[in-house]
C-alpha cells in the first residue's frame, strides 16, 4: 500500500510529492514439506521528489529509501533464503532532464 501526498507547485518548483509506502508480507502456511517458509515481514518505503524548472530546463529530483527501517527479512521466493538474507536500506536519488 502507498499513500502520496501531492502539494501545489510553487514558483520553480513543480509537482512535489512525497510518498510513503508498506509492504507486508505474512508466513506461507501451506509450503511444499521440503520447503523452507521463513517468517513474514513489514518492509516501510519513503520517497520525496520535485521538477525544478529554470528557464527552458526541466530537472526532476527524486529521492528514495526502500526498506527504511532496514528490516531483516528473507523472502519466501528468494532461492538463497536458507542462507543469507534479502537486501537492506536502499537509498537512491535520480536527476532527470531534457536537453
Amino acid at each position: 500500500a502507498e499513500a502520496k501526498l501531492e502539494p501545489a507547485s510553487r514558483g520553480a518548483f513543480v509537482n512535489p510529492y512525497v510518498a510513503l509506502g508498506v509492504e507486508a508480507n505474512t508466513r506461507q502456511t501451506r509450503p511444499d514439506p521440503e520447503e523452507f517458509a521463513p517468517a513474514g515481514y513489514a518492509l516501510v518505503s519513503l520517497g520525496a521528489g520535485v521538477v525544478v524548472s529554470t528557464g527552458d530546463l526541466m530537472t526532476a529530483i527524486d529521492l528514495s529509501v526502500e526498506n527504511l527501517l532496514d528490516t531483516e527479512y528473507r523472502g519466501f521466493l528468494n532461492r538463497y533464503k536458507l542462507y543469507a538474507l534479502d537486501p537492506g536500506r536502499s537509498v537512491t536519488l535520480r536527476l532527470t532532464t531534457s536537453f
